[in-house]
């Protein structure tokens, strides 16, 4: 299942380049456009992939899923930000935040980047809460903190999910005092 998060990524990261790229200069309004547009539809596929993968039972994400997220198969502490792709991201939309904030013109497909965006995280806080992510840590926390965390894996969702929403949807420069 993993593996579809990692293409879904890649996808969002070629609209969002598409959208940067024709932010430079005389500004392509209709890549931009596009750009947004595309990197949304991917986000929004993670959303959906997401809720897709809340269909296994409890049981069968414990024997099926869980296992492939954990040691042997992968590092201790497994999580998607242990990824190139997942890293080049959160850089890119940190790199995008003043074309984000300077934006006219293209609200709308903004706004739908924005709510992809955010329903995206929405949904990795629904599939976390589903399998005991609203009382446990996730396995990236429970590693890192060798079994010390208590912070539950939905309220560092929603922290992220905050940080994100931040960079794509940040104060405009007009409406800034």
């Amino acid at each position: 299942m993993h593996q579809l998060f990692f293409t879904l990524i890649q996808g969002t990261i070629v609209g969002l380049n598409c959208f940067g790229a024709a932010a430079t200069g005389d500004a392509d309004r209709v890549k931009m456009s596009e750009g947004l547009k595309f990197a949304a539809a991917f986000l929004r596929s993670s959303a959906a992939a997401m809720k897709f993968a809340c269909d296994f039972s409890p049981s069968d994400y414990d024997q099926t899923v869980r296992p492939d997220m954990a040691p042997p198969k992968v590092r201790a502490g497994f999580s998607g930000f242990q990824t190139r792709d997942h890293t080049y991201l959160v850089r890119l939309l940190d790199s995008l935040k003043p074309v984000f904030a300077s934006l006219t013109g293209l609200e709308s497909e903004h706004h739908g980047l924005v709510e992809a965006l955010a329903s995206a995280y929405a949904a990795h806080e629904f599939i976390c809460a589903r399998f005991c992510g609203d009382v446990l840590p996730s396995l990236r926390m429970a590693a890192l903190s060798r079994g010390k965390s208590d912070r539950a894996g939905v309220e560092v969702i929603q922290e992220l999910m905050r940080n994100r929403l931040a960079l794509v949807d940040p104060p405009r420069h007009d409406e800034a005092g």
